[in-house]
């Protein structure tokens, strides 16, 4: 080897290792021997890991039943894997010069998936791994480590204590994870607020690592927390703020119990970037937001589709013989639905969820708010200034476009969703020239094929897409237009409910002459006083002849 190459020699034949499906972690019966097996394998994992030049890129130990302690011995070998020592194959005088570059591992992809026993406590010892390299690394190479390309957590049984420890690990250190999958598992409102707070957080632009341009990506480039349940509006507005601040470039918050509030808070940020993008210079960048799964939007009896192959329609056509086949039907494909996601773990959006939803028709939809209609509200801004935006020049155009995906799968929408939808794609068009807004609506059955396409940004349905605008517009005129009606009847109701109190307050006490009067501290009537006469007896009284008149 007379040739001397600076850069490291990579040995590595072996991309991606799969050890999936094995028990590697179990300890069956409590055997000795089993324990020792299991410790043996950890062992055998620090090392691998550790050599950054031996070890694959990309390693899979989904469901392998690994736990706290495998996670330990897999931290130690991340931690092992940036030791400075062991450097770049340099000579010793060349290891005394200053520039000498220092030896950054390749970033890995790991996939814990799916192993139960991790919980809290395995995760904690991950992100102390990760924090300690991020802050050692980052110090010497004034850069920005990505230790893990992906990290996939999911379905590991994580809640607010291991989210928590994950997000003082991600706290200032951006990219030091690009991928990070938190799926299916216990994640609340808490974690996850703690999470985007780290991960949204005011950057520090006195040191130079964690000054960045608004076009880099953000701290995570990908933050997957769908299929947690507890996850509701609360988390979504400060997700919905750290995208906003860059702190994530894609959301995906499937199947998680965000509703119309939650979708306000996210409509609001894309806004937010969107008039940025129109204003700033950046270069094109892709962005998404993945909402499909979660209670977002109404379907109620009176609402239905012209689509003769709805699922509602459908419904209203068929016969009774018909009707109850497709009952029968639907509760076998459920059943097999269930069988395969049976392990709670996939997030798959299924047409019969869509059905059993539909079939819901018994709850009050006026206490009920449509997702969609809240996002088009927060999106879309009346202000005449803004306007004015949309003429800057746009000859780089080209260039500087953002692209938004916003995934609205199995939602429940119906027609006036999507009508309001479309209105949100016709502003972004009318006042943010430079960014392309795109909207998947498939599974939502009640739907036509020509208004998802619509959504999505096929060619040839402009004239549908405006007219479908319009109408939201017209109906938003309108319900404006009574809720001022609605506001200034109510302030004339207080008008005149403090001019009444003040005009009661200016007479006082009634008058001495007036019919109902205070004599001897006692209140009485006038006509009272025929009530307490003593002296007048009706058994006196003569007879009717003396009386005539």
């Amino acid at each position: 080897m007379g040739n001397k190459d600076k850069s490291p020699l990579a040995f590595v034949s072996i991309q991606s290792l799969d050890l999936g499906w094995n028990n590697l972690g179990r300890v069956s019966g409590g055997s000795r021997a089993a324990s020792t097996g299991v410790k043996t394998m950890n062992k055998a994992l620090r090392r691998l890991l550790s050599d950054s030049r031996q070890c694959p890129p990309s390693i899979r130990l989904s469901v392998c039943g690994l736990g706290p302690s495998s996670c330990r011995d897999i931290a130690k070998g991340i931690v092992e894997r940036y030791d400075t020592k062991q450097g770049s194959d340099v000579d010793e005088e060349e290891e005394e010069e200053e520039n000498v570059p220092l030896y950054c591992p390749p970033p890995l992809s790991l996939d814990l998936a799916r192993n139960e026993g991790i919980g809290d406590a395995g995760v904690a010892a991950l992100a102390a791994a990760i924090r300690t390299v991020a802050e050692a690394y980052d110090s010497l190479t004034r850069t920005n480590t990505v230790i893990f390309e992906r990290l996939d957590l999911s379905g590991c049984k994580i809640g607010d204590v291991g989210a928590e420890a994950l997000a003082i690990a991600l706290e200032n250190h951006p990219l030091c994870v690009k991928y990070l999958d938190l799926s299916n598992n216990q994640i609340s409102d808490e974690g996850a607020q703690r999470i985007a707070r780290s991960l949204g957080g005011v950057i520090d632009n006195t040191d130079d690592r964690h000054s960045r341009p608004r076009s880099d990506p953000g701290f995570v480039e990908t933050l997957d927390l769908s299929n947690n349940n507890d996850l509701s509006d609360r988390g979504a507005k400060e997700l919905a703020r750290a995208f906003q601040e860059d702190g994530i470039s894609n959301l995906i918050l499937r199947s998680c119990n965000i509703k119309a509030d939650g979708a306000a808070y996210l409509g609001n940020a894309l806004r937010i970037l969107a008039s940025q993008a129109n204003t700033e210079r950046t270069t094109s960048r892709r962005r998404s937001i993945d909402l499909s799964g979660n209670p977002l939007g109404i379907l109620t009896k009176k609402k239905s589709s012209g689509n003769k192959y709805s699922a509602k329609a459908l419904r209203s056509k068929a016969t009774a013989t018909t009707s109850a086949y497709m009952n029968i039907i639907g509760k076998k494909i459920r059943g097999l639905s269930e069988n395969i996601n049976g392990e709670g773990i996939d997030t798959l959006e299924s047409d019969d969820e869509e059905e059993d939803r539909m079939g819901d028709d018994d709850d009050d939809d006026s206490k009920i708010k449509c997702g969609a209609l809240s996002f088009a509200e927060a999106f879309i801004d009346d202000d005449e200034d803004r306007a004015e935006e949309s003429g800057m020049d746009s000859e780089n155009n080209d260039n500087t476009l953002d692209h938004f995906v916003l995934g609205l799968r199995h939602c429940s929408f119906e027609t006036r969703a999507a009508e309001a939808l479309a209105a949100v794609i016709q502003e972004s068009r009318q006042k943010y020239p430079r960014i392309k807004l795109t909207m998947d609506l498939t599974m939502n059955n009640v739907l036509e094929e020509d208004i998802i396409d619509a959504l999505n940004g096929g060619s040839g349905y402009n004239d549908q897409l405006s007219d479908m605008a319009d109408s939201y517009l017209d109906a938003l005129e309108i319900l404006r237009e009574a809720r001022e009606r609605a506001l200034k009847a109510t302030r004339m109701a207080a008008a005149r409910a403090r001019a009444d109190a003040e005009r009661e307050s200016d007479w006082g006490s009634p008058p001495p002459d007036s019919r109902r009067h205070s004599r001897d501290d006692e209140v009485y009537r006038d006509d009272d006083e025929w009530d307490s006469v003593s002296d007048f007896d009706h058994s006196e009284e003569g007879s009717d002849e003396e009386y005539s008149w």
